[in-house]
């Protein structure tokens, strides 16, 4: 499997990415790519445009290259997707299930205030 590292939207080094994909595409028939798991955007990453290239140069099926993501809104009709839980989903699923957890009474309005005050003074403070 090979990763996707990004950061603000872009892949990092996505000449040495490609590389690799197009060394497992030619040693296996199949890539599998992972997106990390804060499940961001592949058109917007630019993964899509990079990989329509390497199909077109390389005349790959486009269905033999498989991403997993924690994207739950990603979709491509040629590449195959797998979508993984959002971070954490698993592991506060598993706590909610072995652990018991008391039922919280809140107070709406005072605990809307308080998110508010928590998020005005991350803004400004």
């Amino acid at each position: 499997m090979i990763n996707i590292p990004h950061i603000d939207l872009k892949i990092w080094n996505p000449e040495q990415r490609a590389i690799e994909i197009i060394g497992q595409l030619q040693n296996n028939k199949y890539a599998t790519l992972n997106i990390d798991s804060e499940g961001s955007d592949c058109e917007t990453l630019g993964l899509y445009r990079i990989l329509d290239n390497i199909c077109r140069t390389f005349s790959v099926d486009p269905s033999a290259i498989t991403i997993h993501t924690c994207n739950q809104l990603e979709k491509h009709d040629q590449y195959r997707l797998i979508k993984h839980p959002p971070l954490y989903i698993d592991s506060g699923q598993k706590f909610a299930r072995e652990n018991k957890i008391g039922e919280k009474h809140w107070n709406s309005i005072k605990h809307f205030g308080m998110l508010l005050v928590a998020v005005v003074g991350s803004v400004y403070g």
